[in-house]
């Protein structure tokens, strides 16, 4: 909300916070239309970076301690 308010530091501060804390999920934030004023941000890029990262840390050992299996569900990949 404040990145469609024109506050761009503030919402890039929100956003790394977010993932630091723990948020993962980068696929909305690489579509959301009012935060392409910070995709060209370097600082921007290398949070999301961080985000993939540990997300796909964390599929990783869920998959390798057999989480799809006790789910129920087939590996895709």
């Amino acid at each position: 909300m404040v990145c469609r308010l024109g506050s761009y530091d503030l919402a890039l501060q929100a956003i790394t916070r977010a993932v630091d804390g723990g948020f993962t999920v980068v696929e909305p934030l690489l579509h959301d239309p009012w935060l392409a004023p910070l995709r060209e941000d370097p600082r921007f890029t290398e949070t999301l970076r961080r985000a993939q990262a540990r997300r796909d840390e964390a599929l990783a050992v869920f998959r390798a301690e057999g989480g799809e299996a006790l789910l129920g569900v087939r590996s895709a990949a």
